[in-house]
């Protein structure tokens, strides 16, 4: 009686084995075919921002109305201190000191 039982555990365990390999295989490599529309990004490159979604070179004057990461350690950056009034924010890739109330462009540093 127990060498059933051994024999059909063994039985259920490779059957087991045998069963779950297939299920777990996942086909290799893209689909067939040219992915369907144009290109995700822009500039001929697929990874590059959509068109019309590209960096924004900011100038004394402009008004900055996009995301305000503040950038609280300045020193560390080597900015110079921002005046009373004015904050640097870190935008576009590059830092601009800008006027907390209005959100003028004073200066542009480019890294």
């Amino acid at each position: 009686m127990k060498s059933f039982d051994k024999i059909l555990t063994a039985a259920a365990l490779a059957l087991t084995v045998l069963t779950a390999a297939p299920a777990l295989a996942q086909p290799y490599g893209p689909p067939p075919g040219p992915p369907p529309g144009p290109p995700p990004g822009g500039y001929g490159h697929p990874f590059g921002p959509p068109p019309g979604a590209g960096w924004h070179r900011w100038h004394h004057g402009d008004r900055y109305d996009g995301p305000r990461y503040v950038v609280g350690n300045w020193g560390y950056y080597h900015l110079p201190p921002p005046p009373y009034g004015y904050q640097w924010v870190r935008g576009d890739h590059q830092y601009l000191l800008l006027g907390v109330n209005t959100g003028i462009v004073a200066q542009v540093i480019v890294p």
